[in-house]
């Protein structure tokens, strides 16, 4: 076993299938071609997963924890006022060009599969949710609030499929714009 093999985590392993799904698309996704990228055998795959689909439930798993939970955890650190956590959360999740581009990916191939399509709308629900919390704190009532956090989720996934086509600044000002449209009454 190589020292390459033997240091191998499964988060390596998924990190590796994020960057085949966003650069080939989920069909890519497979066992041989992914050991040989990572210059592993493949059983340093099966060490880690039961099969393909274990993988593939582990991507989601990473993608939810790093995209939703991590988010929302930085985001609630900074103890400010729900106004300044909803424009943080807005400005960290739609400027991260690297994270839109696994979210365009992850949204692609949910388009193609009914389980993760269902998991997808899950996440987005629990995002609409916490988005939804803020405006309440903010003061604004259940129907304002649901239907602003809405939008606001669903710009921030829009921003995946056009985003890398703005440049930085106006990718500032989108936010700064989207953010002043959802807290003015």
């Amino acid at each position: 076993m190589s020292e390459t093999t033997a240091r191998l985590s499964k988060e390596d392993w998924v990190q590796g299938a994020f960057e085949v799904l966003v650069g080939k698309g989920i069909d890519q996704v497979k066992i041989s071609p992914l050991a040989t990228a990572l210059k592993v055998t493949k059983g340093s795959f099966y060490w880690h997963f039961k099969d393909r689909r274990a993988l593939l439930d582990a991507m989601l798993d990473a993608w939810y924890q790093q995209k939703t939970l991590d988010v929302i955890t930085l985001v609630d650190a900074t103890d400010t006022e729900p106004a300044a956590r909803l424009l943080a959360l807005m400005q960290s999740s739609i400027m991260a060009r690297a994270g839109n581009i696994l979210e365009a990916a992850i949204r692609s191939w949910a388009r193609n599969d009914t389980a993760v399509n269902k998991k997808v709308g899950k996440i987005d629900a629990e995002r609409i949710d916490y988005v939804k919390s803020l405006l309440l704190q903010m003061g604004f009532d259940q129907r304002s609030a649901l239907s602003r956090a809405r939008v606001v989720c669903f710009s921030h996934a829009g921003v995946f499929w056009v985003g890398n086509k703005m440049t930085k600044v106006q990718l500032l000002d989108f936010v700064q714009d989207l953010y002043l449209m959802t807290v003015t009454r």
